[in-house]
């Protein structure tokens, strides 16, 4: 187990040791770099024959690099039948959920033509007048001129960092051999001039999509921001939902059951609600209003002076 909430039935502290052996094993998948997934279908995989003790003590374990290859996942805690352990299933998910959200990129403000390539979009459209019209048109422009400048600038990152190294390796062994031409020297310097860029690019984006606040962007640790960029992902993931006793997982339906819940969290039912229809208050004449609003000024002009 990894968290005491993981066991029910049996009380922590004490003589007894389950604490110890949770906080152990919590450190060793920590410490591997280790994935846990949510379990759904139930909470607990292992119960005593009474009911009085229930456990999750299955689990599918899984690794970084295993979630960057196959992408988002679930395990499921099946039925069971005599055995006091319920199967555990790991289900792949492929589902579409639509496309994705434009998104600034910090990194972008470092590059010598992302104010060109701005001013030169805002500048070409031609919206209509209407002001808000206008200004929606132009967002629109800059958001399309953006994605296809980010793909030309900074397109196929990993492959380029990959390319630009070889490349320089192979200068590195050149000169091992005999000195290098003056287009050698400058296509060297050219090289390590985009490397550098094209790292920091790729530092900032890692830093960028695993929001955290708590480092600066030159302590940048690709195997901790990969992680934290896919718990991230796993947080914010609707794999499922429990509906009743049923659960959902196709897009459609979950799509519809979340509309269904808002709609029917906002909307006001009908109902008759009393009024002050034909209630008679006591009220003043339009003299007596005249004097008392006189008093009142009086009163107040007094206590300013």
């Amino acid at each position: 187990m990894l968290h005491e909430s993981e066991r029910r039935g049996t009380p922590f502290g004490g003589d007894n040791s389950a604490g110890s052996e949770i906080r152990d094993f919590s450190s060793f998948v920590l410490s591997m770099g280790l994935l846990d997934f949510p379990l759904l279908g139930r909470r607990f995989t292992w119960c005593q024959p009474n009911g009085g003790v229930m456990s999750r003590l299955d689990r599918f374990l899984l690794s970084d690099g295993w979630w960057d290859l196959w992408g988002e996942a679930t395990q499921w805690a099946l039925p069971r039948d005599v055995s006091d352990h319920s199967p555990v299933v790991l289900r792949y998910s492929s589902q579409s959920w639509g496309p994705k959200p434009f998104r600034f990129n910090n990194f972008w403000l470092s590059h010598r033509d992302f104010g060109e390539v701005v001013q030169r979009s805002w500048n070409r459209s031609r919206p209509p007048e209407w002001m808000a019209v206008r200004l929606s048109t132009k967002l629109k422009t800059l958001k399309g001129d953006l994605k296809y400048w980010h793909s030309q600038a900074f397109g196929r990152l990993e492959g380029r960092i990959e390319e630009l190294v070889e490349a320089l390796n192979l200068l590195e062994l050149r000169v091992e051999r005999s000195p290098l031409s003056s287009a050698d020297s400058e296509a060297k310097f050219k090289g390590f001039h985009d490397l550098w860029a094209l790292l920091r690019a790729r530092e900032s984006q890692l830093f960028q999509q695993s929001c955290s606040r708590w480092l600066r962007e030159g302590d940048a640790n690709s195997a901790y921001f990969h992680s934290n960029i896919n718990l991230r992902r796993r947080r914010n993931s609707i794999l499922a939902l429990r509906v009743g006793s049923r659960w959902v997982e196709s897009v459609s339906e979950v799509r519809a059951e979340i509309v269904d819940y808002f709609r029917n969290h906002f909307s006001e039912a009908l109902m008759d609600r009393s009024t002050l229809d034909g209630v008679a208050f006591a009220s003043i004449s339009e003299d007596d209003g005249v004097v008392w609003l006189s008093l009142c000024v009086r009163r107040r002009l007094g206590g300013l002076s």
